[in-house]
């Protein structure tokens, strides 16, 4: 029973990286004149990008980092029910993830769901 959950986890998530990665190939060409330059000056915070651009998807990026890096962004942090939490701003799409539990850090799934935003939204290291 474990090994079939934890190949359907596997699965997922390789799945996950394929769709980004073909996604980020699809814009990468295509969006070049659209894109807006964001300047991050926090070397914490570009750090914190640099990491989620990684591949594979890093396992220690921490939660108030990802939080930190949203805010510089111009995006406010709204508190769903239970561990819910949205970052929104006006200009860009809404982005909705779930806190961390029993832990400080982002699992590489929502990492890939940061990269896949930062990228809609044109934001690179």
């Amino acid at each position: 029973m474990n090994f079939e959950k934890a190949l359907r986890n596997r699965e997922y998530f390789f799945e996950k990286i394929k769709k980004t990665l073909e996604y980020l190939g699809k814009t990468s060409d295509n969006n070049r004149e659209t894109e807006t330059m964001v300047i991050i000056t926090n070397s914490k915070q570009r750090r914190t990008l640099e990491r989620i651009f990684e591949t594979p998807a890093p396992k220690d990026v921490y939660w108030d980092d990802v939080v930190s890096l949203f805010k510089h962004l111009g995006y406010k942090e709204i508190q769903g029910s239970g561990s819910r939490v949205r970052f929104q701003q006006e200009e860009h799409p809404t982005f909705k993830m779930h806190r961390p539990h029993r832990s400080k850090h982002v699992a590489p799934e929502t990492i890939i769901d940061i990269k896949c935003h930062m990228a809609k939204i044109g934001v690179k290291p």
